[in-house]
């Protein structure tokens, strides 16, 4: 029995405009600034032999802390204060990064800025289960965009224009005043108040009780915690896939085409890593968009064409990682253009990885199950990086240590400056 006919008209198939731009807003910028961190690793390590998986794990640690601990308890805080805390976890972060002289206090900041992140993805993701499906297409695109942009972005800055890496990074910093701008333009259908107004409630037609009545029915709406790991078994063969292909992609742009470099291209050996960078998440943004475009342009094949045998995928990840484990150890690629490729790839399946994960896990039905899970979806992704940084601050140094003994010039055996400058 429909309780509410009247308000059938007002729940649109598909979001207002501000409010899927707000998603996709809030999605580029959290990735946007992970992705930049992540594209100037090498400069802020410059100076340095410190492994570039380093900048992964602070980058990834505390972001993992908190997509595993958060999705427990996190529901009973309301988001605009989340918000808030991501406002500013990743402001100061990016300016302790940007200002900073030791590199240890840069990768404080660093970790800072991973809790905005961490906080960021978990929240916005969560979000999207009070909205239409256009909503998580949205953010995924976003994170997409923010992804390949923010590469570009920095490439073009400090390779091309000769800006310096403290400028630039500060330059985004001032762009995270866009989260609160759109949080406030969008359609708050998260939010209690606009729950109880759309359903034509109003404090008159709410039916007082004595407060041992309300905690009870409050308790009723939370999940307990044995729902909650009935949901995380459910969704358990798609974490494991991610986890293994989240190893595999972090390994690669982190910890193996850090140390090839060749040559014969036209760009020096620290470019190599800004161009490696740029190109795997430049894939990223074509897999991650794919869907919201299909949405779009072709709504009925969208569910035809999301790929759900997440593992194959990751098979073709990990195949991708021990090509080039083997060219790093062996030396026997001649061209950048093969890496290049081979890196667009990669980046492809990742992003198609997670566009079809989220769009698995928004479909289970029960609703606060969803919200959780969706959540949760976060701690896959960080488990998978985090433990390609750990294995990486191990990995980096042994395959450059290689290449020393084997490489005529040792200068193409580190993507990295030893002098700090970024420009010839």
């Amino acid at each position: 029995m429909d309780l509410f006919p009247a308000k059938e008209d007002k729940d649109p198939a598909k979001e207002k405009p501000v409010t899927i731009l707000a998603f996709y807003i809030f999605g580029f910028l959290i990735y946007a600034i992970y992705s930049l961190i992540i594209s100037g690793a090498q400069d802020i390590l410059a100076g340095t032999f410190v492994p570039t998986s380093a900048v992964l794990v602070a980058n990834v640690g505390p972001y993992f802390i908190i997509t595993v601990v958060a999705p427990y308890f996190i529901q009973k805080i309301p988001y605009f204060p989340r918000i808030l805390a991501i406002f500013f976890l990743e402001a100061i972060g990016l300016i302790m990064v940007a200002s900073a002289k030791r590199v240890v206090v840069r990768l404080l900041g660093i970790s800072l800025s991973s809790f905005g992140f961490g906080l960021g993805e978990l929240s916005f993701i969560a979000m999207t289960s009070f909205y239409h499906d256009t909503a998580v297409t949205a953010f995924s695109a976003g994170t997409g965009t923010g992804i390949s942009l923010a590469p570009l972005y920095y490439t073009a800055m400090t390779t091309w224009g000769c800006v310096s890496p403290s400028v630039t990074i500060s330059i985004m910093a001032v762009s995270l005043v866009l989260l609160l701008i759109f949080y406030a333009l969008m359609e708050r259908k998260h939010s209690p108040c606009w729950q109880s107004t759309a359903n034509g409630i109003t404090h008159k037609d709410i039916q007082y009780s004595p407060i041992e009545e309300q905690e009870t029915e409050l308790s009723d709406g939370q999940l307990t915690w044995k729902e909650k790991r009935s949901a995380i078994k459910r969704v358990f063969p798609i974490i494991a896939s991610i986890i293994s292909a989240w190893i595999a992609e972090y390994l690669i742009i982190q910890s193996v085409i850090t140390t090839i470099a060749f040559p014969s291209a036209p760009f020096p050996p620290r470019d190599h890593y800004q161009y490696y960078i740029f190109v795997f998440l430049f894939g990223e943004l074509f897999g991650r968009s794919y869907l919201i475009v299909l949405s779009y342009f072709l709504p009925s094949l969208a569910g035809k064409l999301t790929i759900r045998r997440i593992w194959f995928l990751a098979a073709a990840e990990i195949c991708i990682l021990v090509f080039f484990l083997l060219a790093a150890w062996y030396r026997f690629l001649t061209d950048v253009s093969i890496v290049l490729i081979l890196a667009f790839i990669g980046g492809l399946i990742i992003g198609i990885m997670y566009v079809s994960m989220l769009t698995i896990y928004s479909e289970v039905e029960d609703p606060k199950s969803r919200e959780f899970v969706l959540g949760y979806a976060s701690a896959a992704t960080g488990a998978g990086a985090i433990t390609a940084g750990l294995l990486g601050l191990v990995l980096e140094p042994w395959l450059r240590r290689h290449c020393l003994s084997v490489a005529r010039n040792s200068s193409f055996c580190f993507t990295r400056t030893q002098g700090g400058r970024v420009c010839k």
